[in-house]
Parts: C-alpha cells; sequence; structure tokens
C-alpha cells in the first residue's frame, strides 16, 4: 500500500471533564472519532486507516462507529498505550507487515482537516521524508524560568503552532520511534522522533480549523465551523 493514516484516540480526555472520553462526544450528528474517520476514509490518495483506542473501547469503536458508519477503509483496531507515543508505537508496530511507503499520524480529536492539505503533505513526501502541517504562531511567546520570570521574548517569525496528520516514510519513522522506545525517551509530538535521529522535518502551512478538540470551548468552536461549512450563519 502507498499510504496508510494511524489514527490516534486513546486518551482519557481528561482536560475536557466528563465520564466519556473526548473522541466519543457528540458533534453534530456523529462523535468527534466518527467525524475525523468518516473524512479520511473519503480521501481517495489514503488506502487504509489503523485506528488505535483503548483496549477497553475496541468492541464499541467497531460497532458504533465504524460499522454504523460504513467506514470501510479502517484496516484494523489496535490497541492504545499509556502515552501518546506508546499508542503511535503500537500502530507502526502493526503496520511492520504491511510496510506501506508513506505514513500519515493524525489525532482522532481533529475533523476538519482538508483533503487539499493532506494532498500537500503527500505531495511533499515524494521529495523529503518527513512533511508536518502548522500555523505561524501569531501571539508574543515568552520563555520563563521555573518561577516564572522571563528569560527570552522568542522571535514570531521562526515559531509555528504544529498540527496533524504528520507525514513520513514508513521506514524512516518506524526507525525513529523504535530507537525512542529502546531510550525510553518523551516525544510531544511524532517529528520529534525524527528529530532525534538526525533527519529534516519540512513543515507546511496547515488549516486554521483543523483545530484539535480537548476542551470545553473547542466544541462550541468546533459547532461553528461545521455551521459554516453548511453556509449557515454562526450569529
Amino acid at each position: 500500500m502507498d499510504c496508510i493514516v494511524v489514527v490516534v484516540a486513546a486518551g482519557s480526555g481528561k482536560r475536557m471533564g466528563g465520564k466519556k472520553a473526548k473522541q466519543f462526544l457528540p458533534l453534530d450528528d456523529k462523535s468527534i472519532l466518527a467525524h475525523t474517520l468518516v473524512r479520511l476514509s473519503n480521501i481517495d490518495n489514503i488506502d487504509g486507516l489503523i485506528l488505535v483506542v483503548p483496549e477497553k473501547d475496541i468492541q464499541y469503536c467497531r460497532i458504533q462507529v465504524i460499522e454504523k458508519f460504513n467506514i470501510k477503509k479502517v484496516i484494523n483496531i489496535v490497541p492504545g498505550g499509556r502515552r501518546r507515543q506508546d499508542s503511535v508505537m503500537n500502530g507502526l508496530n502493526y503496520l511492520a507487515d504491511i510496510n506501506p511507503n508513506y505514513v500519515l499520524i493524525h489525532d482522532g480529536v481533529r475533523p476538519f482537516f482538508s483533503s487539499e492539505l493532506i494532498g500537500r503533505i503527500l505531495s511533499e513526501l515524494r521529495i523529503c521524508s518527513g512533511v508536518i502541517p502548522g500555523m505561524k504562531v501569531v501571539c508574543t511567546i515568552k520563555k520563563c524560568d521555573e518561577n516564572g520570570f522571563i528569560q527570552e521574548t522568542l522571535p514570531r517569525r521562526m515559531l509555528w503552532e504544529i498540527q496533524t496528520p504528520q507525514g513520513f516514510c514508513f521506514d524512516l519513522i518506524y526507525e525513529a520511534y523504535k530507537k525512542v522506545h529502546a531510550g525510553n525517551i518523551d516525544i510531544t509530538d511524532d517529528a520529534m522522533a525524527v528529530e532525534l535521529l538526525g533527519n529534516p522535518v519540512k513543515i507546511i502551512e496547515g488549516n486554521k480549523e483543523n483545530i484539535k478538540i480537548t476542551r470545553p470551548l473547542d466544541i462550541v468552536l468546533a459547532n461553528e465551523i461545521i455551521l459554516k461549512s453548511e453556509g449557515l450563519s454562526c450569529e
């Protein structure tokens, strides 16, 4: 296969509050995770999806998400790990036998990426081995010490807020994650694993609507995005 997406949705969603994990919260007519999977499944350049969720939720996802919304591109559901990076590692381990040319790693709670963004990531992957989307930082960012005193004001022109999906040649990201796993190194995104190998990763402009739904306010923003996409007024 040419391109597989590992969809990571194994978090507990503590920042959202409530009893239900954020990926299963309702958004319009389906759960946040279902929105993400349906949109990915409708993109021609994507050959298959590996879904990573908590082990206790595998059967629920199979019946209430994949079968309910007839999502045909899901190859398998893999149990997640303690940390996000452990969940990604589980997904990559499953993909080792399939050995796709490229893998995209995507947060299950980012349902508003565009097919155009996916196309640009895949186009860049024909040239370089790692490509991630982001938005240029517009706010002033200051670096502080542990006591809250400013150490440095960072130049905005060099700063990006990173999004997913993050795209890589499969062999590269798998090697990078195996080294991270073996060294028990904490990473905050997938590109960091590749950076630790010394390989360059390119940033391209993402979509401003490609928000990660993690807090209650994000649900409000998500509903506004859906209304705007339907050509309705949000006022």
